[in-house]
């Protein structure tokens, strides 16, 4: 098995997939005191938590309903991917007059 700083300088890592049997199960948001976070689930019981941004509770509810439904089923290692997905998602295009 390769470790990764080999893996990275052996291959072009946009062509070599990720292997992970990891998957995003789900995603809830939560409050710290006046400040939100995210928390991610996996199949395997590991999780991460990040801060949000977000400070409306709607908005946030929203926002996590929106990532439930792109990222759940999802290998989270493979970070390139669900970042691509999220802006494909939420980034719009302005029309040119």
């Amino acid at each position: 098995m390769l470790l990764i700083a080999e893996w990275v300088y052996t291959y072009n890592i946009k062509e070599v997939p990720i292997m992970s049997n990891l998957k995003i199960s789900d995603i809830k948001a939560f409050w710290c005191g006046a400040s939100p976070f995210t928390k991610v689930y996996t199949n395997e019981g590991i999780s991460g938590i990040g801060e949000n941004v977000i400070h409306h509770e709607g908005i946030l509810a929203g926002q996590v309903e929106l990532l439930k439904n792109l990222l759940i089923g999802e290998d989270p290692m493979n970070i390139e991917r669900l970042w691509r997905r999220m802006l494909n998602a939420t980034a719009f295009e302005y029309a040119q007059a």
